[in-house]
């Protein structure tokens, strides 16, 4: 009886063993075809991640070889690149309405800018994630009597505490800088309670936030580093400091009219 006992502990153990690795193997997987289905359409540009890996027991995961292609009319080989991203999650908000993000912190991307300091490829994406977001939106206030079935998998709710890009660097060839290739370190981009409230925010509202904070930070340092911008634009620096992603509307609309573009 006692081997019995013995055998059947055995047998759930090994059983238990067996589903957290099919889990582990799954989620990656869905992770993956999650960002690459929903990616494309939010920015709507090529959107590519190239592997997902998912940790049910430490709530963790990690991203590696995310791709953000160019909008239509651009020539450059991508937007942005990175190896390798890692998230951290409460495992078991995978199952439920809402996805609990902990921290997500994006380790030392490339950057890619091609245009001018108001019109370029991050503006354009930018404009591409707000459309999607407001689409998300619309969708979101519609009567119930007019509600689908949720098909839309970007419509997916999300909650973000934490949202890190760290070592970031900025490529840069043209006009404003005389055409000569140019890289530059932009600093740390730190975002804080992303779609904390009980309706969490979806992957098109969350995309559009991390874009404007990434545009916010990228133009005025590329700005100051490619052309002789002197003290006007120093003084658009200073007026957009502390403002985060908030900032970046009046700054764009300064600098367009010092560039005159």
């Amino acid at each position: 009886m006692k081997k019995i006992i013995i055998r059947i502990i055995l047998a759930v153990v090994i059983l238990f063993v067996v589903v957290l690795i099919g889990c582990w193997v799954f989620l990656g997987s869905i992770v993956t075809k999650g960002v690459n289905t929903v990616g494309p359409t939010v920015t709507k540009t090529d959107v590519r991640l190239g592997s997902a890996s998912v940790s049910i027991l430490s709530g963790s995961a990690t991203l590696k070889d995310l791709f953000v292609g160019n909008p239509e009319g651009y020539t450059t080989p991508s937007a942005i690149k990175a190896d390798k991203i890692a998230v951290s999650l409460q495992p078991m908000s995978i199952f439920g309405d809402k996805i609990v993000v902990k921290s997500v912190d994006v380790e030392a991307p490339d950057i890619t800018v091609e245009g001018g300091i108001t019109k370029n490829n991050l503006t354009k994406i930018l404009d591409n994630t707000q459309g999607s977001a407001d689409q998300a939106e619309a969708k979101k206030n519609e009567p119930e009597s007019q509600k689908k079935a949720p098909s839309d998998k970007a419509a997916r709710k999300i909650e973000v505490d934490e949202f890190v890009i760290s070592g970031a660097k900025v490529h840069y060839s043209g006009t404003l800088s005389g055409n000569k290739a140019i890289t530059i370190p932009i600093p740390d981009i730190h975002l804080k309670n992303l779609g904390t409230g009980p309706d969490g925010i979806t992957a098109a509202d969350l995309t559009k936030q991390v874009m404007n904070a990434i545009t916010a930070e990228v133009l005025p340092a590329l700005a100051k580093s490619a052309g002789d911008v002197g003290k006007e634009a120093t003084g658009l620096l200073k007026d957009m400091g502390g403002k985060g992603s908030s900032g970046v509307t009046n700054v764009t609309k300064g600098l367009k009219s010092l560039f005159g573009k």
